[in-house]
């Protein structure tokens, strides 16, 4: 599934007269969103922020997130997300979506699961008290807002979720920190993935490798300790030394980027252009 279109409602320089939205169209692969300085172009990776990763640190708040020229209303972000595959997992969630916009009453005979569509939709509003209230939901065709059983919704967002690879980049980022972050874990996956029989002979060769460090180099030193140690406390039966060996994952997170021109050096030492092509080299390859 990929992002297809964002709708964005009442967010910081993101308005109109309140009663519109601003949308954005995306294709399948790299998207870019350009234009002169202020004009919101940071702000909308905000709300899809927000909206996928409402974590402690990452809130709404309506002091600063609510245009200035409104003193009421809700904020919205709507992500629609083309299903492209038949893959189990895509499968499900359209299943469910399917089954969820079927429970809203007064939906249409076609849903937008039927056309491999999935509109999520996240509001905030504003309690009596100042709080700020989060509502997630994905819309049914032909009813607006208007929700069906939380049951079938919480259980498709669950799995929209499962699908939902998402992660945040600042521009400037350390790649060490960057390959230290969720964006590890996504290229850990898409290599295993692409790759899938060479990840599966290196996981195999890690294997062999610790047995036989294990086996070949630890145990005799394992077993004059037992023997000595034992001696002196008859109540040690033996000892085991166990090699730490970083995982795949691990290694992969920490591995260390070399770019050669005149000299050899490490990515971190090379200028702000060199990479940020690096990392747009590895987006494309996601």
């Amino acid at each position: 599934m990929f992002l297809k279109k964002v709708e964005v409602k009442n967010f910081r320089s993101l308005w109109d007269d309140g009663s519109g939205t601003t949308d954005f169209e995306f294709g399948e692969n790299l998207n870019q969103i350009v234009g002169p300085n202020n004009c919101g172009k940071s702000n909308v990776l905000e709300f899809i922020r927000l909206a996928l990763d409402d974590t402690q640190g990452n809130q709404f708040d309506f002091s600063k997130d609510l245009p200035v020229a409104l003193s009421w209303g809700d904020s919205y972000i709507t992500l629609t997300f083309q299903l492209e595959s038949n893959s189990g997992t895509e499968k499900t969630v359209k299943k469910y979506a399917k089954q969820y916009e079927k429970s809203v009453e007064g939906v249409t005979e076609e849903t937008y699961a039927d056309s491999g569509l999935i509109k999520l939709t996240t509001q905030y509003s504003k309690s009596d008290d100042g709080s700020v209230t989060r509502d997630q939901f994905i819309q049914a065709r032909g009813t607006g807002f208007r929700r069906g059983k939380k049951e079938r919704l919480d259980y498709v967002l669950e799995k929209i979720y499962f699908n939902l690879k998402f992660v945040f980049l600042k521009s400037g980022q350390n790649l060490t920190a960057l390959l230290e972050s969720a964006f590890s874990e996504l290229l850990n996956e898409i290599l295993e993935t692409s790759l899938s029989e060479e990840f599966e002979r290196v996981q195999k060769l890690r294997k062999e490798y610790i047995s036989d460090v294990q086996d070949n180099l630890l145990k005799p030193l394992s077993e004059h300790v037992s023997k000595e140690v034992g001696g002196i406390f008859p109540q040690i039966k033996g000892t085991e030394i166990v090699p730490k060996v970083r995982t795949i994952d691990e290694i992969i997170s920490e591995a260390e980027f070399h770019v050669e021109d005149i000299a050899k050096t490490i990515l971190e030492r090379k200028g702000t252009g060199v990479r940020g092509s690096l990392l747009l080299s590895l987006l494309r390859y996601i």
